[in-house]
């Protein structure tokens, strides 16, 4: 398993048995900003998840061990993986394949505009798609004001749920600072300047690009931000 350097924005599971093709995507979405995991197979895909939930897996089909159309339909039937967005790109026939399952589906050879394009296109839609949706939107218990929670590791963004939920706020999470980026910038779409409910930004240390990125409300400049961590600041 390889990882990236930590960067502060979404990050991106890739799974593609080919050591040049999985090198030239991980290399790729490093140099647009991208925290990167690389696996060769679907068991380690599958793996990782269970302690991580990325917040996109870009998913070769022919893969050894386990098959990419096993690592969706695993995914799929968990709720707390079931939303990931998940961008295939393969060189195996893919007419069978019901697109709903997917979220972007590249037949290779792909270029790496298209891939990153491909990537964008799912990050966006998939959280449109939670924000949306009743029973998909990753909120708790909405109140006057809100907490979102920006955490990759599943327990804690639970534990501060439960707790800022007992203490009668409404909690929106996030995997990583990217998606939490896109809940900030789709809910200041969605709500324009006057939005006052989001309250309070939890993010661990060393993800103050949440803070430092432009926000498309002058509302957002004024949010207090709390941070935390293991290590010592």
């Amino acid at each position: 398993m390889l990882l990236s350097p930590q960067h502060n924005t979404a990050t991106v599971l890739i799974v593609e048995d080919d050591h040049a093709l999985r090198e030239l995507y991980r290399a790729t979405l490093i140099a647009e900003g991208y925290t990167v995991v690389a696996v060769e197979d679907g068991i380690d895909a599958l793996r990782y998840i269970e302690g991580h939930i990325p917040s996109l897996v870009l998913l070769d089909l022919v893969l050894p061990r386990l098959h990419g159309r096993d690592v969706q339909r695993e995914l799929a039937s968990h709720p707390e993986t079931r939303s990931i967005p998940i961008v295939v790109v393969t060189g195996s026939d893919t007419r069978d394949l019901p697109a709903s399952d997917f979220n972007g589906l590249l037949k290779k050879p792909v270029s790496t505009d298209t891939l990153l394009a491909a990537v964008e296109h799912a990050l966006r839609n998939a959280h449109l798609e939670r924000s949306t949706k009743p029973g998909i939107v990753k909120t708790h218990r909405p109140q006057a004001r809100t907490a979102l929670v920006a955490d990759d590791e599943v327990t804690v963004e639970k534990f501060l749920t439960h707790f800022l939920e007992e203490k009668g706020c409404g909690v929106e999470t996030a995997g990583s600072v990217g998606e939490a980026i896109l809940v900030l910038d789709v809910d200041e779409i969605r709500t324009g300047a006057d939005r006052a409910r989001l309250g309070l930004h939890l993010l661990q240390v060393g993800q103050s690009r949440i803070a430092g990125r432009t926000p498309r409300s002058a509302h957002a400049l004024t949010l207090p931000f709390g941070q935390y961590s293991s290590f010592s600041i």
